[in-house]
């Protein structure tokens, strides 16, 4: 088996072949029609690129296939996020970089730890239900 790995868009981890099955990919694009997003998002080659794989090959072993493939996935995956989850990639992240910028400029070198935490988050939830205007 080749060793190769690429990296992934949605969730900065290593995508290794293993984990093109064909489990992997049926259960996306099932996730795709119930959401209504497959014919919005990808066009007609894509889907037969993505319909074809899925029927006839149980585990992606060609790195060509996996290079396809992925941006498709990428494709998916984004659009299945809830428009929440885009909100707080959106406005939460960015706004606590702001932050930890501000807070490091004032000599502050504790408050870069709140990058990878869940103040995104909480920032993104204040903001989303501020009524417009505030």
């Amino acid at each position: 088996m080749i060793k190769t790995e690429f990296t992934s868009v949605w969730n900065k981890n290593k995508v290794v072949f293993n984990m093109l099955d064909n489990c992997f990919l049926r259960k996306i694009r099932n996730d795709a029609y119930r959401k209504r997003v497959w014919y919005k998002v990808l066009d007609q080659t894509e889907r037969g690129i993505m319909n074809l794989t899925v029927q006839i090959v149980d585990n992606v072993q060609n790195s060509l296939l996996a290079k396809v493939l992925l941006p498709i996935i990428s494709k998916l995956k984004s659009a299945l996020k809830s428009p929440f989850m885009r909100h707080i990639e959106g406005y939460g992240v960015q706004r606590v970089q702001t932050l930890v910028e501000i807070a490091e400029s004032w000599g502050n070198k504790s408050f870069s730890n709140l990058r990878n935490s869940r103040f995104a988050r909480f920032l993104a939830l204040m903001n989303y239900n501020n009524p417009a205007g505030w």
